[in-house]
C-alpha cells in the first residue's frame, strides 16, 4: 500500500471519505483546512479512484520537514538603571493563528513529520 492524497474537485470532505473508503482506503486522516484526505490505497485502487467524477488522487513521494521549523524569537532585553531587564515574549496573531494548522499538517503523515 502507498500514501496518497485525494484532493476535492467540486465534493465535499465526507464525500471523499466515502470514496476512499469505498476503494479500500485505510489510515485515512482528514485535513481540514484545506480540504483534502490523505490515505494509504493500493496503486489499482488510487488508479479506479482517479477516475471518479469531482477529485483527483495524487501519490505522496516526498515527505519535507523544510517548511515545518518554528519561528525562532528571542527574549528581549532591556537596559536600564545599571542591570538587564528581560521581557516576556510577544508573539504576533499571525503566528497564533498559523500554529494550529503547522500541527495539522505535521500528523497528516505517517510517521508524523517532527
Amino acid at each position: 500500500m502507498t500514501r496518497y492524497a485525494v484532493i476535492s474537485k467540486g465534493l465535499t470532505v465526507s464525500q471523499l471519505v466515502e470514496q476512499v473508503k469505498r476503494f479500500g482506503g485505510r489510515n485515512i486522516r482528514v485535513a481540514s483546512a484545506t480540504g483534502q484526505v490523505f490515505c494509504h490505497l493500493d496503486d489499482d485502487a488510487a488508479a479506479r479512484l482517479n477516475d471518479v467524477p469531482g477529485l483527483t488522487v495524487k501519490r505522496i513521494k516526498k515527505v519535507s520537514t523544510k517548511y515545518t521549523d518554528a519561528q525562532q524569537v528571542t527574549v528581549p532585553t532591556y537596559r536600564g538603571a545599571g542591570e538587564a531587564l528581560e521581557v516576556e515574549p510577544t508573539y504576533a496573531a499571525i503566528q497564533g493563528i498559523l500554529a494550529p494548522g503547522w500541527y495539522e499538517l505535521r500528523d497528516m503523515f505517517t510517521p508524523p513529520i517532527i
